[in-house]
């Protein structure tokens, strides 16, 4: 199983690294699994749509 998980975040990170640097790309990719965790524990009081596009939004900022 945790081989599993390593490849994915292995493979994501991979992927973000290309378009905004490795660094940012560990930190998207930590946000976006933290926030997709929380919401697989309390899928009724988490709003996983809501999380991306506030975080994303953020980014965005200059």
């Amino acid at each position: 199983m945790r081989e599993r998980f390593l490849s994915r975040n292995r493979a994501l990170r991979a992927v973000f690294a290309e378009i905004v640097g490795e660094a940012q790309a560990a930190e998207l990719v930590a946000f976006l699994e933290g926030a997709l965790t929380l919401w697989l524990l309390d899928p009724d009081t988490v709003d996983l749509r809501a999380l991306y596009a506030g975080y994303l939004a953020r980014l965005a900022e200059p």
